[in-house]
């Protein structure tokens, strides 16, 4: 998942369309891997500079 996001990051997706994304994992994968999936995206966005609270 950190790789992933790394490499969304690159490609010129948003931080929000990314978190959008782990959020929809929750119908396939359940509610604690989607969260845990969700943390993941945070600690990469938050090393890059780009963690903000979501919808701000």
């Amino acid at each position: 998942m950190r790789s992933n996001t790394r490499r969304a990051l690159e490609a010129g997706a948003t931080p929000e369309e990314i978190r959008h994304v782990a959020l929809l994992a929750v119908t396939t994968r359940g509610f604690p891997a989607a969260v845990a999936g969700l943390k993941w995206v945070e600690e990469v966005l938050a090393g890059q500079g780009q963690a903000t609270e979501p919808g701000s």
